[in-house]
């Protein structure tokens, strides 16, 4: 909930369209709420102790009525109005909500979420521990439930309580952290070369779409469904989640991708006429014992051509990703060629 001078025309009319409420404190708990949709600005009011609740279109009334009315709005009439309120009543009032703003994949996306809560409806909001809530989300880690799916799930149980207007620990509650990936498997040259030798007479087929990922460091799914008529002289293009491109080929891959092409019925890379599968290529991979997935041939071009000296850009476009990405995954083999590079200058220079 970003809060906000409502009471400032030429903020009001800057702020941008967006599903959740801009608020004004008015101290005491209670906030002016506006929420900013396509079809128009709507007033509205947050109280302790009760839901959030639509005061009606921005134009119909000012801001200073509209603070006047939630200054008089009453709050539950019990001593410690905050503390009746539990989980459960904010997760219901949220998903009634989420259905009348929501599609219907939205809605099930924050059932499901909500389903793993059942153990906690029936605390109050104000009196529930931080860490009872941290034993919760922690638990909810399984070999079939990762982090992400758990944070999502946090952040839904954190937007519940949030617009139920009611403080508690619920606000320290924090998603865990993904862990750091492990260094991707990296192939190379002399690696290929052994791979290329084991299949050149058990697996021509399987050879050459080994051999097509290593000399274009294209993703397994670009290369499979590559069709014969994408070889065009030195060119080839390549359809996958990046969208389609065209790379310029070296001679030598040319003409290994033309042979291909004289003999195949359709697509470029295929096994006894059929083109490859993913399960076809999972089975054939597996079968090398190698501690490493295809994609680390992608990994060995990129690395390969890096030591090569080409430029961050034209590789970055070759391969159908971003410079950054390239910068991001590849940085310490970057930052070594830069020791090396000002090493190599200091000699000059001194």
């Amino acid at each position: 909930m970003a809060r906000v001078d409502l009471s400032n025309p030429a903020k009001r009319d800057a702020l941008k369209p967006r599903t959740s409420y801009y608020s004004h404190p008015l101290g005491s708990k209670r906030y002016v709420l506006m929420r900013v949709g396509k079809t128009g600005r709507t007033w509205g009011a947050r109280v302790p102790g009760r839901p959030d609740k639509g005061l009606g279109p921005v134009d119909d009334m000012t801001f200073d009525q509209v603070a006047d009315l939630v200054r008089k709005m009453e709050v539950e009439a019990d001593d410690k109005p905050t503390a009746l309120h539990t989980i459960g009543e904010a997760l219901d009032s949220y998903v009634k909500r989420a259905g009348l703003t929501k599609n219907k994949r939205g809605v099930a996306t924050i059932q499901s979420h909500i389903n793993l809560m059942s153990d906690l409806r029936a605390k109050r909001i104000a009196d529930v521990r931080l860490a009872t809530l941290n034993k919760w989300r922690d638990d909810l880690i399984t070999p079939d439930r990762g982090i992400a799916t758990v944070n999502k799930a946090v952040g839904t149980l954190k937007a519940a309580l949030n617009a139920h207007g009611v403080e508690g620990d619920w606000s320290k509650l924090k998603k865990l952290k993904e862990p750091k990936a492990a260094p991707a498997a990296i192939l190379t040259r002399k690696d290929v070369d052994l791979v290329l030798a084991q299949l050149s007479n058990s697996d021509p087929d399987f050879h050459d779409l080994v051999k097509a990922l290593w000399l274009t460091g294209a993703r397994p799914g670009e290369i499979m469904n590559a069709r014969k008529h994408d070889i065009r002289g030195n060119t080839l293009t390549l359809t996958g989640k990046t969208g389609t491109r065209h790379i310029t080929l070296t001679p030598g891959v040319a003409a290994f991708f033309a042979a291909r092409a004289a003999q195949a019925r359709d697509n470029l890379l295929e096994t006894d006429g059929r083109p490859f599968t993913p399960d076809m290529l999972k089975h054939r991979w597996d079968g090398l014992e190698l501690d490493a997935t295809p994609y680390a041939l992608r990994h060995g071009f990129i690395t390969s051509a890096i030591y090569a000296g080409v430029p961050i850009f034209p590789l970055a476009k070759h391969c159908g990703t971003s410079v950054e990405m390239i910068e991001r995954t590849y940085g310490h083999i970057l930052a070594e060629m830069q020791a090396e590079a000002f090493g190599a200058l200091e000699q000059v220079l001194m």
